[in-house]
């Protein structure tokens, strides 16, 4: 599709149907077809395909199906989000408790120590368990 009928600051990718997010959703759709064609001829069901596609030369049922199984998507990216953040969250309380015995290690070791040294030692400490973790 050219662009040289296009409103000024217009292009391709911004019409429905030419956006990245709805080729990515085509794209979705497509696999879920060729992964159940697949899967039902691996569990003898080979019948199965023509009746979905049946089902969704039919308005309604094709709706129907088109939104559980979105839904279903919906729900299973909500839970792994929910878990990668969880999992985040667990790293980021695994390098507080490692950052604060590090600090409290280096008190212990220099009692005597001024707030200027203290501060800069911190500063140290944390810098260089964020090189350590960045690397890991």
């Amino acid at each position: 599709m050219s662009t040289w009928n296009m409103p000024p600051g217009v292009n391709t990718n911004m019409i429905p149907g030419n956006r990245p997010e709805d080729l990515r959703e085509d794209a979705f759709w497509e696999q879920v077809a060729e992964d159940f064609t697949n899967w039902c001829e691996a569990n003898e069901h080979p019948d199965w395909p023509e009746k979905i596609d049946k089902l969704m030369q039919n308005d309604e049922w094709d709706g129907i199906l088109y939104r559980y199984i979105g839904l279903a998507r919906e729900v299973w990216l909500k839970q792994e989000i929910h878990e990668a953040l969880a999992d985040e969250a667990q790293g980021h309380m695994a390098f507080d408790e490692a950052y604060e015995n590090r600090v409290r290690d280096w008190m212990e070791a220099h009692p005597d120590a001024t707030m200027k040294t203290f501060y800069d030692a911190q500063t140290e400490i944390m810098s260089e368990m964020k090189r350590k973790w960045n690397d890991d």
